[in-house]
Formats: structure tokens, sequence, C-alpha cells
């Protein structure tokens, strides 16, 4: 027996993943990192992060870039609701937060779309995209403040980006290679 599913069926059921695989690299990136501070860490910027990295990685493959710049604009708002209360230092806050890591995801995202040839080896280059863009966030807030942070936040922030954005490249890369994506669900055409 045959099962056709329709396109909508399938950008679904990928949007699903890609969502899915965001969140589990957002709790194990937690739960490594957790295990390894002597502070009790919060998991909800984590979920926020997996979240985010979800949703722009498949708005970047399903929609494009119109869909993506959206999810940028609401890892932003997701980030504001984080700091409450509302107010024009926590919308800095936020942008600086969410810039550079909503960047990060467009580019690892388009980065995964057009190296489709090469299997694996992808997660390696969205973990130093991802943990740049982690050591880009603690040096704009170090731009901000008077006192120096210490070197030792550099680093952590860059590991926890490079942590988190090796194990979503590496969960895409399996479930793609395991589910290979056929070319009409992740490459639709362009609609100007």
């Amino acid at each position: 027996m045959i099962y056709y599913m329709t396109r909508a069926t399938k950008e679904t059921l990928w949007t699903l993943a890609y969502i899915t695989t965001g969140l589990l690299s957002g709790v194990l990136t937690w739960l490594i990192i957790s295990a390894r501070s002597p502070h009790r860490l919060a998991i909800l910027p984590f979920i926020v992060l997996g979240l985010a990295g979800g949703l722009i990685y498949a708005a970047v493959r399903l929609r494009g870039l119109g869909y993506s710049i959206l999810m940028v604009i609401l890892l932003f708002f997701l980030q504001l609701a984080l700091n409450p209360p509302v107010r024009a230092l926590s919308a800095i806050r936020a942008a600086f937060w969410a810039v550079p890591i909503g960047t990060a995801f467009l580019l690892s995202s388009y980065i995964f779309k057009y190296l489709t040839r090469i299997p694996l080896g992808k997660f390696l280059l969205m973990a130093v995209i991802i943990g740049t863009a982690h050591w880009l966030v603690v040096f704009l807030f170090q731009l901000r403040l008077v006192d120096s942070l210490p070197r030792t936040i550099f680093f952590s922030q860059l590991m926890v980006g490079a942590l988190f954005g090796a194990m979503m490249g590496l969960i895409i890369e399996v479930l793609e290679l395991l589910f290979p994506p056929q070319k009409d669900a992740l490459n639709p055409p362009l609609n100007l």
C-alpha cells in the first residue's frame, strides 16, 4: 500500500522535527553545563534558545528568508519576555541577545541548506557560528559595562554556544541522513 503525504503534512512533520531537535539540544546542553557548573542554572533560557533555533532552522529550510526574519523577531520578543519589566533597557538587552544569535542561526541554517552534498560534518560549522555568536553577545554587553567582565565568562559562553550548535547540527544531520527529505519539501519554489 502506498501512502501519499501532502506537502503541508511533510512541512508540518519536518517543522516539528526541527523544533524537537532544537528543544532536545537545549535540554542536553543545559544538562551538560549544569553538571559542570557549581551554580544552579535555569533551564528556561536553554529551552528558549532551542525553540528559537528550531523555528529559525525550520523557517529557512521550509519557507525562506522572510519567515526566518520573523522568527528572529520572535526570538527578540521571547528574550524581552524573559527580562521583565518591559522598558527601553530590557529591549536593548533583548536586541543585544537576539540579533547575534538569530543571525547565527540564519547563517548556519543556510550553510546546512546549501551544503546538502556533504552528509556529515556541517555540525562543526554550526558549532563555530553559534559559539561565536554567544561570545559576541558577551562582548556587546561588555561594551555597555563600566567594569570589565572576567575572561572566563567569554570562554564559557563560547563553549555553551559551541556545544549547543554542535548538538543541534549533529542531531539534524543524523535526522536528515536517516530520513532524507525530499527536494520539494525542503526547497519550495520562490514566491516573490
